[in-house]
């Protein structure tokens, strides 16, 4: 007999079922079985036990239909091989459609796109569904007229016929052993008659809306051999009147055809059991939703409601806050359980990473439906870096996500050091199969045996990574390499790698730090990666296999398997997408982007074929279902069972705009809602709510620190109370009220900095640019990653290069006989020394590098001969080239002491670096000291930076080689310092100008500026008649200097000297108090505008800042005067 009970949802259906299963059970009836959706078994077996109690519960059998199939293949035998999954069902499919492409045209190259492969599964999973045969797709072909739909049915029943040979395990001389469960229930609806396990049952079948083909086909079974067979229905009548797009037309039809069904078998039907009183909830609004939601003349409640919200939200990050919030006050205010709420969205996708981030923040558990990729498992990213890299030329970005996986036997810290390397150098490709034989420091100036150390070391990385990947390509890349020699190929480089090990090692780690889930997932990841490898194997047996396309269908297979998740409580907030979901009896329901063309959805069902074509399929007989007509339905029916699911409380969201900042309408749903329910809760953008979680009341507090309001009073008193927020609270603090960022303890500023401090003049630039600056650079050791580049940075080294290689050479041998072409070719000559030395040659060097070193080379001999013929006029002479200024002087070279002051509480100021070039001037026994510094860009001498600490290196130095280089040079007195441009003398001339003027202006265009001494003797000994040419000072006709000159006295030297000193001490001093203030220089100088940690200071805009006035040198020095320091 067939029994159908037809009601709304909430009427009572699933409720008689298990009275009457209760009652069968009490009467000693033992062959009982309720059949529901696979998803509600678990939750349809509870209820049932907490009903019947243990004893009578098990006289119930709960089934899905899979589950029913597995009992009877059991019984009856003769169905063996391993199930598929969707893994396998895609790894057949591309297969299938690699066999047939010689005979398709429209999907010949679809098994070499993934997306393509896809589709057509779904789409042969659809004809399964609906118990369509190929066969049946062949006649359909065979009855449609030469066009576009007849190709894609010819094609589709080929690729079909070749997957179901495949699945079947006929294909080749062994079989496949693989058996596809979407075949199980056309299996069982042949051989459930031979099966005792339907005869003279009562078979209770629940919670369905409808039923595939195959579904179909087995009920028609259970019909015929049940004692008796009650199907409950969500649907208020038989009859439809609404032309089959009403609410319940899909879930009517599905009524008629059962009896239909029933009929044609003899059997009897018993008259429709209709219920149609609402048991769920005693709420008017929500009864009245149900009862009128979606109709076209619904009864409108008047009386205010507020049980039912409706709240539109700026955007869904709002949406999202407003609903965990909300769900955490009515935990408060009235009690209950997590499991008493559920969260439904049409597209839960568009809510990862914000509802549940939203969750967390308010400490709220939750259990959300959705699938874990493996492909971000450490062991399954492994294999496709791997695959990745000996398939696509060793591309670094496979490379670096190789290592940085763990299981490739490479830690943190060396993985590290070979990325900066790799993305210096930019290689890439083959060259990390050659060995690299570049300086570690980029375009550095020389190279030493700590340099060849850190060079054989980042080798050694690189063959430890290169040389497994090297072998795994030999074999993949075999001749008619198989499949299995593909899997083979994976296992071996895994063990080769020991990531058998190290896995085994990491999930030890995890157990025993106390997290046995995630050391479970390591082990159970590591068998689905075996398992995909051995199906590749046995599906891929025929040669030649394409390895990169074997290596995409590995990482495909990976992502479709789903890992799924054990909930880590039974207490949570259900979270599913509406067409998925099943409702376990919540009473709080949130609904959630219930906006236009969203919730419901417009979209189709898509796919292979449109819908036109799909329509065209049907009126020649082929039995598809997933219409554009029944999508409408079914969109309908999934918001109707949400908005039904609640028993006491309904919260309905949309929101104003989309995540690309495009306005966004309300959908049908809500207003439907507010049609029936015109004086339900209507909430605009809910802002600001009161903190549920002590997460969300420090945000709270964070954002209202500095509100002199007592809600933000009373929440700073509440953290301030707490030891554990201390340190939070101090940044926060900081953060306000933009206060000094310092060293809490003293102590640890000095266990840093050191008691005597060591300095630099880039150091003593750094700090007075700005002190935060310098704390990350030379504290935290966080240095930019630089790229091997030959911009100016390199320019300037390659400059020092040639000038400490060259022009001692001809300092030998005197200045007056040089040629420019002879300084062309030394210049040449040094260069590639250079690159020989320190950067280890051009090979593997790309062209372009090649050239831009060549016009470097051309710009180096330049700036060298102007050198030169400055020197020929001068009687300064060069006597030192890169001359240490304490420190430790290298091999043969000899070093002027550092300069050293003595701090308040006895300690020291050590500051020491590097001369690019020291000139001697001899006059009456005293040596007159200029220091000279090659500089790149526009680079300029101004006191007004100087007595601010910045550019003080070229002074420091000079006072260094004139207070402590009395051994190297006797009695000295300061000559000057000099900044020489290191740059291209590019000049503006007329076409047909003199060339010896043009001349001129090169020479003009590489004038040195700095500081000189104001004595013209000694200035002349500089330039012969002091008009300006090579360095800042000039004679007037009447024999003094003009305006523009850059002179000083001895006297103005000193205080300058004075000044330094008194900037070097503070400097310490500040260090060592720990005040590391982000309080840059601004101004004269802009310290923000190229610096390498504005991204993490915290200065703003109106911040304040270090202002350097711009002054000339001689009010500086005339202030220097009146003021001192």
């Amino acid at each position: 007999m067939l029994q159908l009970i037809l009601g709304r949802s909430g009427t009572g259906k699933t409720s008689m079922i298990y009275e009457t299963l209760c009652d069968l059970a009490k009467q000693g009836r033992e062959r009982l079985i309720l059949l529901v959706p696979e998803q509600f078994s678990f939750e349809s077996e509870r209820a049932l036990l907490r009903r019947l109690g243990p004893r009578l519960a098990s006289h119930v059998q709960v089934l899905s239909f899979t589950r029913m199939a597995e009992l009877v293949f059991r019984e009856l035998g003769g169905i063996a091989g391993r199930r598929m999954d969707d893994a396998t069902r895609f790894l057949l499919m591309s297969r299938a459609i690699e066999q047939t492409a010689d005979h398709l045209v429209l999907y010949n190259r679809a098994a070499s796109e993934p997306g393509a492969v896809s589709t057509i599964l779904s789409m042969v999973t659809e004809f399964k569904q609906c118990g369509i045969a190929p066969n049946q797709l062949e006649q359909a072909a065979a009855a449609l007229d030469k066009g576009m739909l007849k190709r894609k049915t010819e094609e589709l029943a080929l690729i079909m016929q070749a997957y179901d040979s495949l699945t079947a395990g006929v294909t080749g001389e062994s079989p496949s052993g693989y058996i596809d469960p979407l075949d199980d229930l056309a299996l069982l609806a042949k051989r459930l008659p031979e099966s005792s396990i339907a005869d003279g049952a009562y078979v209770f079948i629940d919670s369905f809306k409808d039923f595939t083909a195959p579904e179909t086909e087995v009920i028609e079974v259970l019909i015929r051999q049940a004692k008796q067979v009650t199907v409950a229905l969500c649907a208020d009548i038989i009859a439809d009147d609404t032309l089959g797009y009403g609410l319940f037309s899909q879930v009517i039809k599905t009524a008629a055809r059962l009896r239909e069904m029933a009929y044609q078998a003899g059997v009897p039907v018993a008259k429709i059991q209709y219920l149609s009183e609402n048991k769920r909830t005693c709420s008017d609004a929500l009864k009245a939703l149900e009862a009128g939601l979606f109709q076209h003349r619904p009864k409108v409640l008047e009386q205010e409601t507020g049980e039912v919200v409706i709240a539109a939200c700026s955007d869904i990050y709002q949406e999202c806050d407003f609903a965990a919030r909300e769900i955490r006050r009515l935990l408060r205010e009235r009690g209950g359980r997590c499991r008493d709420f559920t969260i439904v969205a049409r597209n839960l996708d568009d809510y990862r990473g914000i509802l549940d981030a939203a969750m967390e923040k308010q400490e709220i558990p939750f259990i959300m439906d959705q699938r874990a990729d493996i492909r971000t498992e450490p062991l399954a990213a492994l294999i496709i870096s791997a695959l990745d890299a000996v398939t696509g030329g060793f591309s670094t970005d496979s490379l670096l996500s190789l290592m940085k996986t763990g299981l490739a036997g490479f830690s943190t810290h060396s993985a590290a050091k070979l990325e900066n390397y790799v993305l210096m150098w930019r290689i890439n490709g083959g060259r990390w199969r050659t060995e690299w034989t570049w300086n570690p420091d980029g375009l550095a100036e020389k190279t030493d045996e700590t340099t060849k150390k850190r060079l054989a070391y980042l080798n050694l990385l690189r063959r430890r990574l290169v040389k497994p990947l090297e072998r795994l390509r030999s074999s993949l890349y075999s001749q008619n390499a198989t499949g299995a020699d593909f899997s083979k190929a994976v296992y071996r480089y895994l063990l080769e790698v020991r990531a058998d090990l190290l896995t085994r090692l990491r999930a030890r780690r995890l157990d025993e730090s106390g997290e046995p889930g995630l050391a479970e997932r390591m082990a159970r990841v590591w068998d689905i990666v075996m398992e995909i490898l051995d199906r590749i194997a046995v599906i891929y047996r025929e040669p030649p296999c394409n390895p990169k396309r074997l290596a995409e269908i590995f990482g495909i297979a990976v992502s479709l398997v789903d890992l799924g998740s054990v909930p880590q409580s039974l207490d949570a907030v259900q979270i599913g997408a509406a067409n998925r979901i099943r409702y376990s009896s919540p009473k709080t329901v949130f609904i959630l982007g219930a906006n236009e063309g969203v919730f419901p959805s417009y979209e189709g069902f898509g796919g292979v074929l449109t819908d036109i074509e799909r329509n065209r399929l049907i009126e020649i007989g082929l039995p598809l279902t997933n219409t554009a007509d029944r999508a409408a339905v079914e969109e309908r029916f999934f918001a109707y069972m949400a908005v039904c699911a609640p028993s006491e409380r309904l919260v309905v969201s949309y929101v104003a705009q989309n995540a690309e900042g495009e306005p966004m309408a309300e959908s049908v749903l809500v207003s439907s809602i507010k049609k029936i329910l015109p004086n339900c809760v209507l909430l605009d953008q809910p802002g600001e709510m009161d903190a549920e979680s002590e997460r969300d009341a420090f945000e709270q507090a964070a954002l209202t620190w500095r509100r002199q309001e007592p809600k933000a009073a009373a929440l700073r008193e509440i953290f301030k109370s707490r030891e554990d927020y201390r340190a939070r609270l101090s940044a926060l603090d900081r953060a306000a009220y933009k206060k000094t960022a310092a060293f809490s303890d003293k102590k640890t500023a000095q266990e840093l900095f050191g008691r005597d401090i060591l300095l630099s003049a880039s150091r003593i630039e750094s700090y007075y640019r700005c002190r935060f600056a310098y704390f990350c650079r030379y504290g935290l050791k966080a240095m930019p990653r630089r790229t091997a580049d030959l911009d100016a940075l390199a320019f300037g080294t390659l400059t020092h290069w040639v000038m400490e290689h060259v022009l001692p050479k001809y300092t030998e041998t005197g200045y007056h006989n040089i040629e420019r072409s002879q300084v062309e070719r030394d210049t040449g000559d040094a260069v590639m020394k250079y690159v020989e030395e320190c950067i280890g040659g051009l090979e593997d060097k790309p062209a372009r590098f090649a050239a831009l070193l060549n016009r470097l080379s051309r710009v180096a001999a330049a700036l060298l001969w102007h050198v030169v013929c400055e020197l020929r006029q001068s009687r300064f002479v060069p006597v030192d080239f890169e001359l240490n200024v304490g420190g430790r002087p290298e091999e043969g070279q000899p070093a002027v002491p550092p300069v050293i002051l003595s701090l308040p509480d006895g300690s020291k100021v050590r500051v020491q670096g590097k001369i690019d070039r020291v000139d001697v001037y001899k006059r009456d026994g005293v040596s007159y000291v200029r220091v000279i510094d090659y500089k790149t860009g526009a680079k300029s001498f101004k006191l007004s930076e100087i007595v601010e600490g910045i550019n003080v290196q070229m002074l420091i130095y000079l006072f260094a080689v004139c207070q402590n280089g009395g051994g190297r040079y006797g009695r000295t007195s300061p000559a000057g310092v000099l900044y020489l441009p290191a740059k291209l003398p590019v000049v503006q001339a007329e076409r047909g100008q003199d060339s010896e003027k043009i001349g001129r202006e090169q020479i003009r265009s590489l004038r040195m500026n700095g500081l000189l001494i104001d004595d013209p003797e000694i200035i002349g000994a500089m330039e012969k008649d002091i008009k300006g040419l090579f360095i800042p000072a000039a004679l007037k006709a009447d024999g003094g200097f003009k305006k523009h000159s850059s002179i000083a006295s001895l006297k103005h030297f000193g205080l300058l000297k004075k000044r330094i000193d008194s900037l070097l001490i503070e400097m310490a001093q500040t260090l060592k108090s720990g005040d590391i203030a982000a309080y840059p220089a601004a101004g004269e100088v802009e310290a923000c505008e190229w610096c390498d940690y504005k991204t993490i200071c915290g200065h703003e805009f109106a911040d304040p800042v270090r202002f350097i006035e711009k002054r000339d040198n001689s009010e500086v020095l005339n202030d220097l005067e009146n003021h001192g320091n």
